[in-house]
């Protein structure tokens, strides 16, 4: 079906007159990348020179007009005589990549060897973070945060790859313990920095005692990991329809996960505390594990829970060697936490 579902936003420029949709459509050409949580997403006009960034409804949300357009620049009487402004967005949770070209391909056909692109980086508010110049002709890209590296191609070499270390200044320190913000339909919280969210798509939405379950899982990355655990983050929002007092408690959950399971394993405490003013049940152990090649090993597991409303939270945090390091941090995670209402899902 061809049919317009509905519009949204406005031309980059309302002044001009074309003859064929075709003119106009090749006009108006652009790049569009989504947030990795699809909330927002920026588009990048090709002859105009400018971004705008949207969210997940069409809502304007920001626009940056840069230094102007060419005068004329869609008039040239050739396609490759117009000037390209910015091409090959790359979008993570933190930042919007950009190449910024600001030549006409007939230019670039003329002296391709020579051409240096520039690298724009953006946050997701529209703000300028930074901007660098690359030492090669590169055309396509690929950013690694976790790695501080860009890897890219050229037109003219496609079979050679090339790796750039993108500077310190772009991140965080001490990324151990600092932090991004994430949001989805379920809550929003802010998790480790430079961890890593696993993707096992619809299976991490169930049904357990009762519960509408909706399970994220966040890891340091194996690069970064100095033993055969690592550490990961288990964040799990339990919904019931039932009403407060009738839905199982955080006191009887935690009855029926301990008969269930076979925690009697060492240093096993079970307490209550208070995180941002909110009641916590939390309970700590040490593992002892054996890994797929024989290796026995001792994996820290501590696990918090809490109520809200008819809603039951649940952290479970693993690490063997850095327990002790994130521990804090998982606290600050826990207190961040914010439910919000799905309209898109049972929970």
């Amino acid at each position: 079906s061809q049919e317009v579902l509905y519009k949204f936003g406005r031309y980059a420029r309302q002044d001009l007159n074309f003859e064929t949709p075709m003119e106009k459509y090749l006009a108006y050409g652009k790049d569009n990348v989504y947030s990795p949580n699809n909330k927002r997403f920026v588009t990048f006009y090709y002859h105009f020179n400018r971004l705008r960034i949207y969210n997940d409804t069409g809502k304007p949300l920001k626009e940056v007009n840069f230094l102007g357009d060419i005068p004329n620049n869609l008039q040239a009487e050739s396609s490759k005589d117009k000037v390209f402004y910015n091409v090959r967005p790359f979008a993570t949770s933190n930042y919007i990549y950009v190449l910024a070209v600001s030549k006409s391909k007939t230019e670039l056909e003329k002296d391709i060897e020579n051409f240096k692109p520039k690298l724009n980086v953006w946050d997701w508010d529209g703000n300028p973070i930074a901007s660098y110049t690359l030492d090669k002709p590169i055309i396509g890209y690929f950013v690694s945060e976790v790695n501080r590296k860009l890897y890219g191609v050229t037109f003219h070499k496609m079979n050679e790859i090339y790796e750039f270390t993108l500077p310190d200044i772009l991140y965080p320190q001490n990324t151990e313990l600092s932090f991004k913000h994430i949001e989805n339909d379920q809550y929003q919280a802010k998790v480790f920095y430079d961890w890593v969210q696993a993707d096992f798509g619809a299976s991490r939405m169930y049904e357990k005692n009762g519960f509408n379950c909706y399970k994220d899982i966040f890891h340091i990355p194996s690069s970064s990991s100095p033993d055969n655990c690592g550490a990961s983050l288990w964040i799990t929002k339990m919904a019931s329809s039932e009403p407060k007092e009738k839905m199982l408690s955080p006191e009887e959950y935690f009855k029926e996960f301990l008969a269930s399971s076979v925690i009697n394993e060492s240093g096993f405490t079970l307490k209550y505390d208070t995180i941002n003013n909110r009641p916590v049940h939390h309970f700590s152990c040490v593992l002892n594990q054996i890994d797929p090649k024989g290796n026995k090993f001792k994996n820290h597991y501590g696990n918090w829970l809490w109520s809200d409303k008819n809603t039951l939270y649940e952290i479970r945090f693993f690490s063997c060697s850095r327990y002790e390091k994130f521990y804090g941090g998982v606290k600050e995670i826990i207190s961040s936490i914010k439910s919000k209402t799905s309209s898109s899902s049972s929970i």
